[in-house]
């Protein structure tokens, strides 16, 4: 994984180089590898999972907002409002002697039953709340029709930045 990283930068750096100008973007990426599911994160875009009924962020914000919050200088929610939780901390576009480029490796977990996995840019989160997504998610639909209504939902509360989202069901095999 960390080679696909390293060169998806590459190439954003390269056509950096060759533009003059900077770009960037962020990661979630899961492997599923027989039963069992490793996930990656760089920048703010997220990885949820969804089981029972309960959807709970796995992956951590590259922010400062988020870094603000480790230290005990905002709460969760006082983060969703900061000025800087738009302002990456990792991300994808950067030069070899700005930082290092290093994931988030997510503790391995099992798949279950009916779990459900939610892969986001911040551009869902920020014009839905973790527990308006969890709405949508109880709804019991398909993964297809839970990404529309996510989106959708996303676009009806304002819409301000590119909202992609992918669900990935897991269900009993019986």
């Amino acid at each position: 994984v960390q080679g696909f990283i390293s060169d998806a930068n590459n190439r954003i750096c390269k056509i950096m180089r060759e533009n003059s100008f900077r770009m960037g973007t962020t990661i979630a990426l899961v492997v599923i590898s027989n039963n069992s599911v490793m996930a990656y994160n760089i920048g703010d875009s997220r990885i949820y999972k969804f089981h029972n009924g309960i959807l709970s962020q796995i992956s951590e914000d590259h922010t400062i907002a988020q870094q603000k919050v480790k230290m005990g200088l905002l709460t969760a929610e006082e983060s969703r409002n900061d000025k800087s939780k738009h302002v990456l901390t990792r991300c994808l576009g950067v030069f070899e002697d700005e930082m290092i480029l290093t994931p988030d490796i997510i503790s391995p977990f099992n798949i279950e039953d009916e779990l459900r996995l939610l892969l986001c840019s911040d551009g869902l989160t920020d014009m839905l709340s973790d527990q308006h997504i969890q709405d949508i998610l109880l709804s019991n639909i398909d993964s297809k029709s839970a990404v529309n209504i996510l989106v959708d939902s996303a676009l009806q509360n304002g819409g301000r930045d590119n909202i992609t989202c992918l669900v990935i069901d897991f269900t009993s095999k019986g």
